[in-house]
C-alpha cells in the first residue's frame, strides 16, 4: 500500500521493471547497430568483389566489351582520358600491345561507395621485348553497383 491508501509497486518493483524495459529497448538498439553494421559489411564486400571482378574481366581477360557492365554511363577518370569512351580506345591498344598482361591486386580496402586497392602488373613489352612491371594505386568511387569516378597513380618498377 502507498501512503494514500492504493495499491501501488514499491519502489524496488518499479526500478526492476524499469531496468528490464531499459534492457530491452538497449537490446533492440544493439540488435539495429548490429544490422546496420552488417548491412556496411555488405556493401564493402559487394564494392570489393566488383573490383576484382572487374580486374579480372576487363584487364585480365582482355574483355572491353564488358565494361559497360562496371562503369557508369557518367563515369569519369581522374588523371588520364576523361570519358568512358576514350579510356575504351586507349585500352584497346594498350592491351592489343600487352597480350600477356596480368593485373593482380595486391590490397583491396572498401568503405560503403569507396575502393582503394593497390596493383601490379606485369607484360611484356612489345617493342623491347623486355617484361615491364608497372605498381599503381586506385581510388574508385561506387554508385548503384558501377564505378562512376577513377582516381589513379602509377609508376613503372624495375624488378
Amino acid at each position: 500500500m502507498t501512503d494514500d491508501g492504493t495499491k501501488g509497486s514499491s519502489s524496488l518493483e518499479m526500478s526492476s521493471s524499469y531496468y528490464v524495459q531499459s534492457c530491452i529497448c538497449d537490446h533492440r538498439e544493439w540488435h539495429r547497430a548490429i544490422l546496420r553494421a552488417h548491412s556496411g559489411t555488405r556493401r564493402r564486400w559487394e564494392t570489393g568483389a566488383l573490383i576484382h571482378r572487374f580486374v579480372e574481366t576487363v584487364w585480365n581477360g582482355k574483355n572491353i566489351d564488358a565494361f559497360d557492365e562496371f562503369q557508369a554511363a557518367e563515369f569519369t577518370m581522374n588523371g588520364g582520358p576523361s570519358t568512358l569512351e576514350e579510356f575504351k580506345v586507349f585500352l584497346r591498344g594498350f592491351l592489343a600491345d600487352s597480350p600477356d598482361l596480368k593485373n593482380t591486386i595486391e590490397d583491396i580496402v572498401a568503405n560503403d561507395d569507396k575502393v582503394a586497392y593497390r596493383w601490379v602488373m606485369r607484360r611484356t613489352d612489345q617493342a623491347t621485348g623486355k617484361q615491364v612491371a608497372t605498381r599503381g594505386m586506385t581510388f574508385n568511387r561506387i554508385a548503384d553497383g558501377k564505378i562512376v569516378e577513377d582516381w589513379f597513380s602509377s609508376e613503372v618498377i624495375e624488378e
